[in-house]
């Protein structure tokens, strides 16, 4: 029995000024795609909800001390990029459409962690229709990947949207601490 299948896609479409999110999941020969226009705010918006996911997972976890949050952060990142296929096209063969073919606008994001340990994001599109995406700190790290990397190519200067560098992440051992 096939396994089911999760692709995202990100790209920037100039003429609209705006990301096109595609969303396909499924088993294959029965995926079903999501198309999705995020704007400059939208994407700002998420951005900082992902963000505070991510520095939210890492406070929750008492053996992290204040000081290494960003070297774990960091690393958490680069682990979860290193599991994830970016190289494998985005396949939208033999895919249905259930909201249709022309892409959704969304305007409205809500974040709430499910019972087991995920991130349930519910995005909100102006024709009323919601979008409920399920990430786990892998799929987190590889959005960010994709926001980070198709803003870039788009040109939008929105300074806060980046990955977290390796030169950023305080490690654990040079962090100051107090001894008495």
């Amino acid at each position: 029995m096939a396994e089911a299948q999760l692709q995202l896609n990100l790209s920037f479409v100039p003429i609209e000024d705006r990301l096109l999110l595609r969303i396909a999941s499924g088993k294959p020969g029965a995926m079903e795609e999501y198309r999705l226009w995020l704007t400059r705010r939208f994407v700002n918006l998420l951005w900082n909800v992902l963000d505070q996911v991510l520095e939210i997972h890492t406070v929750l976890d008492l053996r992290i001390p204040p000081e290494g949050r960003k070297a774990v952060l960091q690393f958490q990142q680069s682990a979860a990029l290193s599991q994830t296929d970016f190289k494998t096209p985005y396949k939208a063969e033999n895919v249905t459409a259930p909201l249709g073919p022309n892409p959704l606008l969304i305007y409205k994001l809500q974040s709430r962690k499910t019972a087991d340990g995920n991130q349930l994001l519910s995005m909100e599109a102006t024709t009323g229709q919601i979008i409920n995406i399920t990430l786990n700190l892998q799929l987190i790290h590889s959005l960010r990947k994709l926001i980070a990397d198709t803003i870039k190519e788009a040109g939008w200067n929105i300074f806060n949207v980046r990955p977290i560098a390796p030169e950023e992440a305080v490690s654990v051992a040079e962090a100051p601490r107090t001894i008495n």
